[in-house]
């Protein structure tokens, strides 16, 4: 039976409760109420004889918005009602109507069961308004309590540790927003339901608002020897039927979200000059051989992460220098850029925590084959380093072993970033060198590629943010 479109006034509110944000967000105090607004209307929907088939809303008296007139296929989107939630750190607003149009989206995911979610875009960054529709053309005719749309955002670090016959499991969690409830539609009176006929198509507009403060999606990529670990970033964005008395239809889609873009300040570019010095005996052996000195030079260490962008050798200058005043040929003068998964959790029933660190390869570069005994390699400018190219991903495809071949050389596929006390992504530039004995200690500066939106006309990345050049200098020596 078919029935008439109504006017319809909507509105319904959600409270939020403390949570923390990247390490950046304040509490959020517990009695504060934020407004969200909900509506949809599927196309053509029937409804079993006793029932109006009218959607409930809850719409308090004191704020609420009308709408005119039903969503239906021959209206494009313009005038249609959309549904909204708000981030936990923004305000009440007042629903804008934004145009959407069918031929601007495009499928994203489905499932088997006919629920399919459309947008007109797969990559968003904090604070991005996220506009799309859920639509759904079911293979059966079912009985529904609410059709519902569900945000939640967390970060999760889990690996094993095994010694022996034992094996202990670290983990943990963060929630790192409030999780935004939308009912799209439900059943008029309370608890009642409506039906969704078979093959008949029904949509639902979903709009809300990316919290402003959010680190990037990540997840291991299928294929690497730890892509079965749970540890994860996920935005995740959940369509559901809600069916009474039966397993809800459920699609779940990993939002891919960029880190929140930072400026560079004069603040994050002050220089930084580092000495270090160690003698060391050779190869149990107490008497020293001489010493090794390394240079690493590098003018600046804070880098705009622009996806799409690239980072050449001129416009990241690195100098090394090596001098070998021992008897003793150093060999494989190295120099890479180096990444490292930092994740911190602790085992079930105990507050004991511990930390896992997986530093992989990004790019590395032969220096020099042998530096000969009394003889020195001068402070200059590597400029046969690889370029860099930014290319933001977050299903990670990286090769977790040094000692393997990386998987992807010369891409940076994640900006510097911090979500919480559980997951941490770094970078360092090492400098390393071999002798016949033993393993030159190596030097470490640490790199800190700081996430920006994608630039607008040139694919490079200007170092003009900073006030001045200035220059790191690590010096070590060892005894050979």
């Amino acid at each position: 039976m078919a029935v008439e479109a109504e006017n319809v006034s909507i509105t319904f509110t959600y409270t939020s409760i403390p949570h923390t944000l990247s390490a950046r967000l304040a509490a959020v105090d517990q009695t504060n109420m934020y407004q969200s607004t909900s509506y949809a209307t599927p196309v053509g929907v029937s409804h079993p004889e006793g029932q109006d088939g009218g959607s409930r809303y809850a719409t308090p008296a004191s704020s609420h918005t009308s709408f005119q007139g039903p969503i239906t296929k021959a209206a494009a989107s313009y005038d249609m009602p959309i549904a909204h939630a708000v981030a936990a750190s923004s305000p009440p607003f007042s629903i804008q109507q934004i145009p959407l149009d069918d031929f601007a989206l495009r499928k994203v995911a489905f499932t088997k069961s006919g629920i399919s979610l459309w947008l007109p875009k797969t990559d968003f960054y904090p604070g991005d308004t996220v506009i799309g529709k859920m639509k759904a053309k079911l293979t059966s005719k079912k009985t529904i309590r609410a059709v519902k749309a569900k945000l939640n955002s967390e970060a999760v670090a889990s690996w094993t540790e095994s010694s022996g016959e034992h094996s202990s499991t670290y983990y943990a969690a963060l929630e790192l927003a409030p999780t935004v409830e939308l009912v799209l539609q439900e059943g008029t009176p309370s608890g009642s339901t409506f039906v969704l006929e078979r093959r008949r198509e029904y949509e639902w507009v979903v709009q809300f608002v990316l919290p402003p403060s959010l680190p990037s999606s990540f997840r291991f990529k299928k294929g690497t020897h730890i892509h079965k670990s749970d540890t994860h970033i996920a935005h995740m964005l959940t369509l559901s039927l809600d069916i009474p008395y039966w397993p809800d239809c459920k699609l779940e889609y990993f939002l891919r979200v960029h880190c929140t873009p930072e400026a560079i300040t004069p603040a994050m570019q002050r220089p930084v000059e580092l000495r270090e010095s160690r003698p060391i005996s050779s190869c149990c052996c107490f008497f020293r051989k001489g010493e090794a000195n390394l240079q690493l030079a590098v003018p600046i260490t804070v880098l705009p992460f622009s996806d799409g962008s690239s980072v050449t050798p001129t416009d990241f200058p690195i100098s090394v220098g090596v001098e070998n005043v021992s008897k003793r040929t150093l060999t494989d003068v190295r120099l890479a850029l180096v990444g490292e998964i930092v994740l911190t959790g602790s085992r079930a029933f105990s507050t004991h925590e511990a930390t896992r660190s997986y530093p992989f390869t990004v790019a590395e570069h032969l220096v020099a084959s042998k530096v000969l005994p009394g003889t020195s390699l001068a402070l200059h400018a590597v400029t046969t380093f690889p370029t860099l190219l930014l290319q933001w991903n977050p299903d990670f495809d990286i090769a977790f072993c040094r000692s393997r071949k990386p998987k992807k050389l010369n891409i940076v596929q994640m900006p510097s970033f911090v979500a919480g006390n559980v997951f941490q992504i770094k970078y360092h530039l090492e400098l390393t060198a071999k002798s016949a004995c033993s393993h030159v200690p190596d030097l470490s500066v640490p790199i800190t590629f700081v996430p920006s939106h994608p630039p607008s006309h040139s694919s490079g990345v200007s170092l003009s943010l900073a006030t001045q050049p200035f220059l790191i200098q690590h010096e070590r020596q060892r005894w050979l």
